[in-house]
């Protein structure tokens, strides 16, 4: 798809950037809770390092499975209506103000192109760090960030949990990168700053 020049304001749904969600806000605290409950545990009782074993393979091995049915409604069921969608700032140009063209399909499958590529390449990191260095926390936090992950992904409630609201319309409203932030907001102070240094 061609990158097309902005044209006046950008579309409505990109315009103002998507607040956290409270399962955003709610996961550090989730985080730091279950490693403090993890630190007063036998973590080397070979039950429990069994069963966190058990856990997490049944998490994997569910969440795959659901990429890829979410990945065969989405092929079976996306519309094919075309939309633009900013391009995504980088170092080079933390302002963006092209857009590229694609359907709704192919931006949903984007979507869930990345979700399969998490659901396969996060087991293997953190199967790699428990086989090599015995880590069992990052592998028993996996079994309640995963869950919570897939419930708070947007492709997952609109596809398959059915929810609906201007929230979920294409493209998704972005958080921005609070680094690009930064970077664009230098990027236009180093043009202006004579003015605003009196």
């Amino acid at each position: 798809a061609a990158a097309v020049a902005a044209q006046g304001a950008p579309a409505a749904a990109a315009d103002a950037p998507e607040a956290p969600g409270m399962g955003a806000m709610l996961k550090p605290v989730v985080l730091i809770g279950l490693v403090m409950l993890l630190k007063q545990v036998d973590l080397e009782e070979p039950s429990i390092v069994l069963a966190a074993r058990v856990a997490f393979a049944i998490v994997q091995l569910g969440r795959l499975a659901l990429v890829l049915y979410l990945r065969s409604v989405v092929q079976a069921r996306a519309p094919t209506r075309r939309i633009r969608v900013p391009d995504e700032p980088s170092i080079a140009n933390p302002t963006p103000t092209t857009f590229t063209e694609c359907t709704e399909r192919e931006y949903d499958m984007k979507k869930v192109g990345a979700l399969l590529q998490e659901a396969l390449l996060v087991p293997c990191i953190i199967t790699a760090l428990h086989w090599k260095l015995n880590a069992m926390i990052p592998l028993c936090l996996q079994c309640v960030l995963v869950p919570m992950s897939l419930y708070e992904n947007k492709m997952v409630r609109y596809w398959l949990l059915g929810m609906r609201g201007p929230e979920y319309a294409r493209p998704f409203k972005v958080a921005p990168n609070p680094l690009m932030k930064l970077l664009g907001g230098a990027a236009g102070g180093g043009g202006g700053g004579g003015g605003g240094g009196g």
